[in-house]
């Protein structure tokens, strides 16, 4: 037990105990790791703001739930009209819900709606990540950054991402800070040592 009674009842409840990581220069420390420095966040107009999760999801469940049970209903309908019986119908509505939930889930969990770039590091949020409550920001660094006439690739990480202007509103401050973190990140060498 150290001298500081309060420091050792905080290190007892684990709070400052980090998982490993490989030692960095300081140099390195300061353009990868963003804990140190201030992030800029950028929004599209994907972003959840203060939509909570079910709510998120009951918006987007709702077009691949009726392209579902578009064949079902139709189907349903040409059967009673023929006199056949309708029950074989019965299970498809929460058998396409269950689809298009699934579908739903999936979609937003590849769709970016934030993006926050500090120093040469990249944090990208899903939509799903970013609705409440918020899962941690996951650092990485920026690789590629390529403009197209509508889209701006990166990849962050190893996970490419398609940003289209039409959907990131501040896409003309966006894209200069993903150019300086991506030239911060080429003065340090990856994966650094």
């Amino acid at each position: 037990m150290g001298r500081n009674g309060a420091f050792s009842a905080f290190s007892q409840r684990g709070a400052c105990f980090a998982p490993p990581r490989p030692c960095l220069s300081l140099q390195a420390e300061l353009i990868l790791l963003p804990s140190a420095l201030s992030s800029h966040r950028f929004s599209s107009r994907h972003d959840p703001r203060e939509l909570s999760r079910p709510l998120l999801l009951a918006r987007h469940v709702v077009q691949p739930f009726s392209l579902l049970m578009l064949p079902a209903m139709i189907g349903a309908l040409v059967a009673v009209l023929e006199g056949y019986p309708a029950l074989w119908f019965v299970p498809l509505p929460p058998a396409a819900m269950g689809l298009a939930a699934g579908w739903s889930v999936y979609s937003l969990q590849r769709l970016p709606a934030r993006i926050y770039v500090a120093g040469g590091a990249v944090a990208v949020q899903s939509a799903w990540e970013a609705a409440p409550p918020s899962q941690p920001l996951t650092w990485d660094p920026l690789f590629d950054l390529r403009k197209t006439r509508t889209t701006v690739e990166v990849t962050v990480g190893l996970i490419p991402y398609a940003l289209h202007d039409a959907e990131w509103p501040e896409m003309e401050r966006l894209l200069p800070a993903l150019k300086e973190a991506l030239d911060l990140r080429k003065q340090t060498p990856w994966p650094p040592r």
